[in-house]
């Protein structure tokens, strides 16, 4: 499941931009998979 990695970073050129990015996506399900399971 390459999920469309050139045009990913083509979107974030720098490895900060992306790392940042790709933090707060992988924050966001932690948070949604938390919310689940106390729900």
């Amino acid at each position: 499941t390459r999920f469309g990695l050139l045009e990913f970073f083509t979107k974030y050129p720098t490895y900060t931009e992306a790392s940042d990015r790709i933090f707060a996506i992988l924050g966001e399900r932690h948070v949604q998979r938390e919310a689940f399971w106390r729900s």
